[in-house]
C-alpha cells in the first residue's frame, strides 16, 4: 500500500502502510466514508483551490491557499446542503446549495468573497408588479424552485453570470443578468412559451432555447441572421438532431443524434443550410453523453462519454495533449482533468480506478511536478478491493446484455448478489462503488447488468426498455442471475436480488417473476406503487413526457406495480427509504412494507433519518451497509 499524503485545516496527515487483513475484516466505516475533495476547481490565477470536504458528515467549502497552506472552511447553511462550486473570478467562488422540501429537488446560489469571507445569496425576489404568475402557486412557494442554472460566467465581465430561473411560476424562464457580488441583476432575455432552459453563444448571447409546452418538446434557436426559428421545423431535427452549443461561427453549431451506427455521435451543423459540416464523436457501441467546456467559457473542447470507465475524448488540440500527458504520467488509472488555470499553467487531476475512488492531484507545468493533494477515501487500501470485470450474457430472445461482476478472491460457486441500477435510463460502468466493493467484501460476487432500458449503448438498446417495466428489462435482469448459475459463479441456492430506485422496483419485481432464482430480495430508496409514482412525476413541468415509459405495455400500472402485487411475493424483502428522499417519498416504502406484511411474506423496513435519496451522509450508509450485512447473512 502506497504511502498517502493529506493536507486538510492545515494539518499534513501521513498514513502508514496497513497491516494486511482480510477483506472480510474491512469495517463497514470504511465503505460509509463520503468522498473527500468533491467538486475541487482551482482559482484563475492558480492561488487557492476550492473543494467539498465532508466534516460532521455534511460536505462544507474548503478554500486552500497553495503559497500559505491555510483552509478557509465554510460550514453548510442550516439545513441546506452544498452541490457544485465554480470560481467566478479570482477571488469569488458562486456555488449551489439544495435543501429538503416537498418539491423533488429545490435550489439556491450564493457566492462567496474570499478575502472577506462573505456569503451572498444571488436571487432576489423579483418586484411584485413584475410577478406575472399565479397568486395561489405563490401562496405555497415564494421562491422559485431551481435557482442554479448558470448558462454563462461571462468572462469578459466577471463581476456578472447569466442565470435562468422561472421566477414567476409559469413554467418560462427568463435570463437574469446577476451581479455575484450583490444579487442585483436586469432582465437579460424575456421568457418565451415552452422554454425551461437557455442556452448561450460564445460570445455569451442567448440563442438557444428548449423545454416542453403542452407534454410535447419545443426548440427555438436565433440563426446568424439574427432570425428566430423553431428548431421542430427542419429537417435536421426531424431526423433526431438536437442543437448541443455554438461554434465560433455564428452559423454553425454543435449537433447530438443518433449516427450510422444507431449510438449517439456529435457534429457540426451549418445552419444556412441544413447540412452536417463535421463528425467529432462516432463509436460503433457507445454513445456520447455531452459536450465538455473550456473552463468558465462556452467553448466546447471535447466529448464526454463512458466505455468501462468515464472518459473525455478532447478534440480541441491543447486539452487532448494535456490529456495524453497525463495518462502517461499515470498509466493504468482513468485520468481526468477536473479544472485549470486560465493559462492552463496548474491543472487538477483527479485519478480513479475500479478498486479506488481515487486522488486529486496537482501538476504545475511551470514547476514540472505532479504531486498528490489528497485521497478521496484515506481509510480505503485499494489492495483489498476486488476487481471489477465488464462480462456480458445472452438475455431469453438472444441479446447480448453487457455487465459488470465484482468477483472476491474465493474460488467455486459463491452466494450472489444481482445488483441491478437505477434510472432505469442510466448505465452502470466499473468505476468503484461503495456499495458493490462492500459486498465483494463480505464474500459476495457482484453482478451489475445494463438490462434493454440502459442508456449509454444506442437508441435501439435503450428504447428497447422502455414500457417494459416489469418486462423486458425485468427478463434481462434475471437472465444476468442465470448466466451467473450456469457459469459455475454462483450457488443457486444463495442469490439475492438488490437494488436503488428503480434498482428497487427491480428487486421486488424479481421475486415476482422469477421467485425460483432469489432467496431473498433489497430494495433502498425503491419504486414499489407505480401509479403513486405516475401520478407523482405528473405534477411535474415535462413529468408526463416521462411517465408514459412508465409501465407495461398494452398493461394497466398496477399490473406491474410490487405494491398491488404483495401477495405473489414468497421470500424475505428488506426495505430500506430515508425519511428525507425527496424524489421517490416515503409513503412508497412504508405502504409496500404493509402489503408485504398483510401477505404474510417476512419484511423488515428500516428508515434513515437523513441521507436523501442518494444516501448522502456516512451515517445513512453506515446504517444500510449494517442493516443489509445482517440481512444477507441470515438469508443467504
Amino acid at each position: 500500500m502506497a504511502l498517502r499524503l493529506v493536507q486538510l485545516a492545515g494539518i499534513v496527515l501521513l498514513s502508514l502502510p496497513a497491516i494486511a487483513q482480510q477483506p472480510e475484516d474491512i469495517p463497514i466505516d470504511t465503505f460509509a466514508v463520503l468522498d473527500g475533495f468533491t467538486g475541487a476547481e482551482i482559482s484563475p490565477g492558480g492561488t487557492h483551490l476550492a473543494y467539498l470536504y465532508p466534516l460532521d458528515d455534511r460536505y462544507h467549502l474548503v478554500v486552500h491557499e497553495f503559497e500559505s497552506g491555510e483552509n478557509q472552511v465554510i460550514p453548510p447553511i442550516e439545513t441546506l446542503d452544498f452541490r457544485w462550486i465554480e470560481w467566478a473570478n479570482q477571488n469569488t467562488i458562486v456555488f449551489s446549495m439544495s435543501l429538503p422540501a416537498s418539491r423533488w429537488l429545490e435550489t439556491r446560489l450564493l457566492s462567496l468573497n474570499t478575502d472577506t469571507s462573505e456569503v451572498t445569496a444571488l436571487i432576489k425576489p423579483a418586484e411584485m408588479d413584475k410577478r406575472l404568475g399565479s397568486r395561489t402557486a405563490r401562496s405555497y412557494f415564494s421562491e422559485p424552485q431551481i435557482q442554479d442554472d448558470v448558462i454563462d460566467w461571462m468572462p469578459h465581465d466577471p463581476d456578472y453570470i447569466l442565470v435562468s430561473l422561472d421566477e414567476d411560476f409559469d413554467a418560462r424562464y427568463e435570463v437574469r443578468q446577476v451581479n455575484i457580488h450583490t444579487g442585483d441583476y436586469k432582465i437579460f432575455r424575456k421568457s418565451i412559451d415552452g422554454v425551461q432552459n437557455w442556452v448561450a453563444d460564445q460570445d455569451g448571447d442567448v440563442r438557444l432555447g428548449f423545454g416542453v409546452r403542452a407534454g410535447d418538446r419545443r426548440v427555438v434557436l436565433r440563426d446568424a441572421s439574427g432570425e428566430w426559428i423553431t428548431v421542430e421545423k427542419t429537417a435536421w431535427y426531424d431526423n433526431g438532431w438536437s442543437p448541443a452549443a455554438f461554434t465560433e461561427d455564428p452559423d454553425v453549431i454543435y449537433v447530438m443524434g443518433y449516427g450510422i451506427h444507431g449510438t449517439r455521435e456529435v457534429r457540426t451543423l451549418r445552419l444556412s443550410t441544413g447540412e452536417f459540416v463535421d463528425t467529432l464523436y462516432s463509436d460503433p457501441v457507445y454513445d456520447a453523453e455531452g459536450l465538455t467546456f473550456r473552463p468558465r467559457t462556452q467553448q466546447p473542447i471535447g466529448v464526454r462519454s463512458t466505455r468501462d470507465l468515464p472518459r473525455i475524448d478532447y478534440f480541441d488540440p491543447e486539452y487532448a495533449r494535456l490529456q495524453s500527458t497525463i495518462d502517461r504520467a499515470l498509466p493504468g488509472a482513468a485520468n481526468h482533468i477536473r479544472s485549470t488555470t486560465t493559462d492552463t499553467r496548474k491543472i487538477i487531476i483527479r485519478s480513479s480506478s475500479s478498486r479506488d475512488p481515487g486522488l486529486l492531484l496537482v501538476w504545475d507545468r511551470e514547476a514540472k511536478t505532479m504531486e498528490p493533494f489528497g485521497w478521496y477515501n484515506q481509510e480505503l487500501d485499494p489492495d483489498l478491493m476486488s476487481e471489477v470485470t465488464s462480462v456480458s450474457y445472452e438475455s431469453s430472445d438472444g441479446t447480448r446484455i453487457p455487465a459488470y461482476l465484482t468477483r472476491p478472491i474465493s474460488d467455486g460457486p459463491l452466494p450472489a448478489i444481482v445488483l441491478p441500477h437505477g434510472g432505469p435510463e442510466s448505465r452502470d460502468d466499473a468505476s468503484f462503488w461503495f456499495l458493490s466493493q462492500f459486498l465483494a467484501s463480505r464474500g459476495y460476487v457482484v453482478l451489475q447488468p445494463n438490462f434493454r432500458g440502459s442508456s449509454g449503448y444506442g437508441y435501439a438498446f435503450q428504447r428497447a426498455g422502455r414500457e417494459q417495466w416489469g418486462g423486458t428489462m425485468q427478463i434481462d435482469v434475471d437472465a444476468g442471475a442465470r448466466w451467473l448459475i450456469d457459469e459455475g459463479i454462483a450457488d443457486p441456492e444463495r442469490i439475492c436480488i438488490l437494488g436503488w430506485s428503480y434498482g428497487g422496483y427491480s428487486s421486488a419485481m424479481g421475486l415476482i417473476r422469477s421467485p425460483e432464482l432469489y432467496q431473498c430480495g433489497v430494495g433502498i430508496n425503491g419504486v414499489y406503487n407505480l401509479p403513486a409514482m405516475i401520478a407523482y412525476d405528473n405534477d411535474y413541468v415535462g413529468g408526463t413526457i416521462w411517465t408514459r415509459h412508465i409501465g407495461l405495455d398494452g398493461e394497466r400500472s398496477r399490473s406491474v406495480s410490487p405494491h398491488h402485487m404483495a401477495d405473489q411475493v414468497e421470500a424475505p424483502f428488506l426495505i430500506l427509504h430515508a425519511e428525507d428522499d425527496t424524489r421517490i417519498d416515503i409513503d412508497q416504502a412504508k405502504g409496500f412494507h404493509k402489503q408485504l406484511r398483510k401477505s404474510g411474506i417476512e419484511s423488515e423496513l428500516v428508515i434513515v433519518k437523513h441521507g436523501g435519496h442518494s444516501m448522502l451522509s456516512s451515517a445513512a450508509r453506515r446504517q444500510i451497509l449494517e442493516a443489509t450485512e445482517r440481512f444477507l447473512s441470515e438469508h443467504l
